[in-house]
């Protein structure tokens, strides 16, 4: 999920009712055009609290101009990283009065009710957190093919030394030691095989599991039901 992605779901949140706080560092224009109100901070002081559009406004009136086709927000971070003199970060913590909340709170009856009204959501069914996480994952696949290539290029290249080390050994009848050999090497490569590459790619994938199971997004059972479903092509 790109940025502009995850801002656009966060204005729709808002949107709805909810109110959201986060913390951007060197947004571009675009995303600080989102937001509906920003609060800088300058050595722990508020500098500027108000809508985005009111930015360049502001450090004109204070008297730094911001410079045609610059960014907004990288401008008014230089300026609270004390880029234009630590003065003008003074001059802009006495012009805020912190006294007074940000945004006067109203209480709308009409909203407070369609609130307490909303229809709670249940959980989703285990099919349908099962057909999500396949979904995902078949993507997921589909753009790192390498693994996928590797895998096939490992069995044909395990199956070309097995075969080569066991050569002609079931025609003899003196081999027949080898003949068990042969079995037992294939059985290793079978069990071992598909295994080891889920070894090797599911510690990287602990830490975002934990984390979206512990969010209730999905439970452990349809994930790895999931997981199995798209490995079985590949064994």
């Amino acid at each position: 999920m790109s940025s502009i992605q995850c801002i656009d779901l966060l204005q729709r949140v808002a949107q709805s009712g909810r109110t959201v706080v986060c913390s951007i560092h060197t947004p571009s224009a675009r995303i600080f055009t989102k937001f509906h109100q920003v609060y800088v901070v300058a050595a722990g002081q508020c500098i500027y609290r108000g809508p985005c559009s009111g930015v360049v406004s502001f450090l004109d009136y204070v008297g730094i101009e911001c410079p045609k086709y610059y960014n907004p927000a990288d401008f008014i971070i230089e300026v609270s990283n004390g880029e234009y003199g630590v003065g003008f970060i003074e001059k802009m913590v006495s012009m805020i009065d912190n006294r007074h909340p940000i945004i006067p709170i109203e209480k709308s009856p009409r909203f407070m009710m369609e609130i307490s009204t909303e229809k709670k959501c249940s959980k989703l069914p285990w099919c349908d957190q099962f057909t999500i996480s396949l979904k995902r994952m078949i993507l997921q696949l589909y753009r790192d093919r390498n693994y996928m290539y590797l895998k096939m290029s490992l069995h044909v290249f395990l199956g070309f030394v097995i075969g080569g080390l066991f050569l002609g050994c079931g025609n003899d009848g003196s081999k027949t030691l080898f003949n068990f050999g042969f079995c037992f090497a294939c059985i290793i490569v079978l069990l071992y095989l598909p295994m080891l590459p889920i070894l090797l790619h599911f510690p990287l994938q602990v830490q975002l599991v934990k984390r979206e199971n512990f969010n209730r997004w999905y439970d452990l059972s349809p994930y790895f039901c999931a997981l199995t479903v798209v490995t079985i092509p590949a064994q």
